[in-house]
């Protein structure tokens, strides 16, 4: 059985490269592989992932290291074995356990997704945006419950607000990765 983790700030969808939609369950899935593989200290594939930034290219509200792993527009997990395809989703704040991070947003790399060559040739990632509304927005009428999940209809599909971390989290620092860092 796999382990459980809690992936905070993982929007209900994202767009990824293509125009295509990432549910929240393969943003959670993607990253959930991902903190497996740096909890054993090993990377798969030729290009190594997941990466380690000690500084990221796009701003973020997680704390770093920032890490990025494949994520496929089929919805199946990146093993290693075939290509990464152009999209990755981005995440920090890891704890020392490996049991949680904070969701950063889906990173287009590539001439497929989206992100323009600098003049050596190399991609700098592009962060889509997340076309969830995360948030509960409407207006409420007095003495109404704050407390609870609003889950609204957006193009069809279900949104709900995601996961807020605690603020005493133990997290990890650049001393504790155990993959290489890309520069």
């Amino acid at each position: 059985m796999a382990a459980q983790h809690t992936i905070y700030y993982s929007p209900s969808f994202s767009e990824a490269t293509h125009k295509a939609t990432l549910t929240r369950e393969q943003i959670n899935a993607a990253i959930g592989q991902a903190l497996n593989l740096l909890k054993e200290g090993k990377q798969i594939g030729d290009a190594k992932f997941p990466h380690a930034y000690k500084k990221y290219p796009t701003d973020t509200h997680a704390q770093e290291p920032i890490f990025e792993f494949p994520i496929l527009l089929d919805g199946s997990l990146y093993k290693g074995t075939h290509g990464p395809g152009p999209d990755r989703v981005v995440f920090g704040s890891v704890s020392t356990d490996y049991a949680s991070a904070d969701y950063v947003g889906i990173a287009g790399v590539g001439p497929e997704g989206a992100a323009p060559a600098t003049p050596g040739g190399l991609y700098t990632p592009h962060i889509f945006r997340d076309t969830s509304v995360n948030r509960d927005t409407h207006q409420h009428a007095p003495g109404h419950d704050h407390e609870h999940e609003h889950e609204h209809d957006h193009d069809g599909k279900t949104v709900t607000p995601p996961l807020t971390p605690p603020e005493d989290r133990d997290l990890i620092s650049d001393s504790d990765v155990k993959v290489h860092f890309t520069d």
